[in-house]
């Protein structure tokens, strides 16, 4: 009786600190504005596999910037930036790698992914949408302390995927400060898929830093990779994705952003970021 009981304490708690952490995104209700420009750096390796021939190698890297509040979310695009896609599109036939040169990163920047970078919170609480607790521990992140929470992730496939993909697995690290705000965090998926008589296995590792700004929480910081290979072919990409509120070249001509860890230059005050040492208890 007394091993069932401390295996149901032991169930309860790590029910709750996974709830505890999805009633704490749920609170940020990203309603602050923010400016940000997105910096945006696609490295892609393909080739195929077992070939003589070293691998062709690209980088495409494109700059936004982008805001968000009560009106809805803008992208903006500076000028240099119009000239250069203007100028793609008039180009000659044989011009097909600067065009793609623009269309890999801007890919990246579509309004569903800066609404992700800009909120946060509420894109990693969909992504923990039915997750389980595995195990949580103390750990660091960032050169500080930290709650490490690692949970086994829902891949959330649609009936037609489900169809296809033989094995799945996503698992998620989130580090968290001593009031329960995430600092970072680390999804890693590896999937097989088979289609008819083709067979492809794929991996993908994002990890993302954050900073608590008034009641949103924003990405500063993504890396994802990904590979994938099949039908002899091999292909690997590495998207590095970096976000700087208050960010210059504004139309209200901010000027260059704050030191981390202080509120960016024009900004208002519930818009610092949130030092993390703040929610923690102190030292005992």
């Amino acid at each position: 009786m007394a091993v069932l009981a401390t295996a149901l304490a032991t169930q309860a708690a790590r029910a709750d600190a996974l709830g505890d952490l999805r009633t704490f995104l749920a609170s940020l209700a990203a309603s602050e504005p923010v400016r940000a420009a997105v910096r945006i750096e696609v490295r892609t390796v393909s080739g195929e596999k077992d070939a003589k021939a070293a691998p062709q190698t690209d980088t495409e890297t494109v700059t936004v910037e982008a805001s968000a509040g009560p009106a809805g979310l803008a992208l903006i695009a500076s000028p240099s930036l119009l000239a250069a896609l203007r100028e793609a599109k008039g180009a000659p036939q044989g011009s097909k790698h600067r065009v793609r040169s623009l269309e890999v990163p801007l890919g990246e920047a579509g309004l569903e992914a800066l609404d992700a970078l800009l909120d946060a919170g509420r894109a990693l609480g969909s992504e923990i949408s039915g997750a389980t607790l595995l195990r949580e521990s103390t750990d660091a992140f960032g050169g500080q302390s930290a709650h490490l929470v690692v949970l086994r992730l829902d891949p959330h496939l649609s009936e037609e995927d489900r169809k296809h993909v033989k094995e799945m697995t996503t698992e998620a690290r989130i580090w968290l400060d001593g009031g329960g705000c995430p600092l970072g965090s680390e999804i890693v998926t590896d999937a097989k898929v088979r289609i008819f008589l083709l067979r492809a296995e794929g991996h993908e590792r994002a990890r993302r830093e954050y900073v608590r700004l008034g009641d949103r929480l924003v990405t500063t910081r993504e890396e994802r990779e990904e590979r994938s290979s099949g039908l002899g072919q091999h292909s690997q990409s590495t998207v590095t994705i970096t976000v700087t509120p208050g960010a210059p070249g504004g139309a209200d001509g901010s000027a260059p952003a704050a030191p981390a860890g202080s509120p960016p230059v024009g900004a208002s005050p519930a818009l610092a970021p949130t030092p993390a040492s703040a929610d923690r208890p102190p030292a005992r």
